[in-house]
């Protein structure tokens, strides 16, 4: 984040803008979203719960509200973090009625992208430029509401997650599949074993997942039709701008 200093020209006014957009081409990978329209959840029609205080707080402590970038609309999270007590109702009501009507603003679907080079990357590949796209932080509440509702319902029904995901999980952070490999590393060599590990670096992994896949995951892990149809609008008619 040391990079987005703000009186440095954006990298997407200073690319040439042929190789601009073979960039953004490259790293947001044209979909079919009338596919994903389409699809429908199969689940019995269920009541969306209303977000409760203790929900909004525990998604307000999720967001770091350190030096970060804001979003298109300027405000930072110290703010929102700030100015809790004051905005707790209007503010749990407003994403209440988000998850009931199962509708994302558009504003909150709208992202700030920006571009950074990959150190020691040659500056004419599209592959060496990494993306952030900054979104509203009230864009964010939301997301960690509806990943939290997606994670409960995942472990309230009992097979869902493997043992073996870190990263994106409570309790299974990266560094617990560190020392995990340690662990059977260590193991391995107390019993004169050789170990051999495996590293697989996916290609623009994030941004390459099509809306479609996502949602027949979400179908097959029988999500409640509620909560499947805001992560649906959620996941639709996205955009980025940048300068």
């Amino acid at each position: 984040m040391k990079k987005l200093r703000p009186w440095t020209r954006p990298l997407t006014e200073q690319l040439d803008e042929e190789l601009l957009e073979d960039t953004l081409q490259t790293l947001f990978p044209a979909g079919r979203p009338e596919e994903a329209r389409r699809m429908v959840s199969h689940e019995e029609e269920d009541d969306m719960p209303e977000v409760t205080n203790a929900e909004l707080t525990t998604a307000v402590k999720q967001i770091k509200s350190g030096i970060k970038a804001p979003g298109p609309d300027g405000i930072p999270a110290t703010i929102v973090v700030r100015t809790l007590d004051v905005m707790k109702e209007p503010l749990r009501k407003t994403l209440t009625k988000c998850l009931q009507e199962g509708k994302v603003p558009e504003v909150w679907k709208t992202a700030k992208l920006i571009l950074l080079p990959k150190p020691g990357k040659p500056p004419g590949q599209p592959s060496s430029y990494r993306p952030i796209c900054l979104i509203d932080e009230l864009g964010k509440l939301l997301e960690r509401l509806l990943a939290n509702r997606l994670r409960n319902h995942m472990e309230a029904t009992g097979n869902q997650l493997s043992p073996d995901q870190f990263g994106f999980r409570t309790g299974h952070s990266t560094i617990d599949a560190i020392k995990k490999v340690q662990e059977r590393t260590e193991e391995a060599i107390g019993r004169n074993r050789v170990v051999l590990a495996v590293s697989l670096d996916i290609k623009n992994a994030f941004n390459s997942i099509t809306t479609k896949g996502i949602l027949q995951g979400l179908i097959r892990k029988q999500t409640p039709k509620s909560l499947y149809e805001v992560l649906k609008d959620y996941l639709l008619d996205r955009s980025a701008t940048f300068n």
